[in-house]
């Protein structure tokens, strides 16, 4: 696993003191490769919100330092085919639940 390369690679020493810093599940999904991308990117914008250098975070994620940058901005960014947000999903449920209930009120009106 990859997480387990980086605890055995040549870390920069700025680098190296962050990552001791996560716990195993950060390091799992800080990984450019983690298959739930809007959970990673999280991580990022936290990472960056506590003043995370972005050439850390590339160089712990594997990463390219732009993207991060994008990540760290909100911005919307696609690696690996990135998944809508959980703010997305939860926003098209609800139209969709507003428009079955005026569908059924329709339906169900005296005529």
């Amino acid at each position: 696993m990859k997480s387990e390369r980086h605890e055995m690679s040549n870390l920069s020493p700025e680098a190296s003191a962050v990552w001791d810093a996560l716990d195993k599940e950060h390091k799992k999904v800080l990984q450019k490769d983690y298959p739930f991308p809007s959970d990673r990117n999280k991580l990022i914008r936290d990472l960056r919100s506590k003043l995370v250098k972005l050439s850390i975070i590339s160089e712990i994620s594997g990463i390219p330092r732009s993207t991060v940058h994008r990540i760290g901005k909100g911005k919307n960014t696609s690696i690996s085919g990135e998944s809508p947000s959980d703010n997305k999903i939860i926003k098209m449920l609800a139209n969709i639940q507003n428009g079955v209930e005026k569908l059924l009120a329709f339906s169900t009106r005296k005529k």
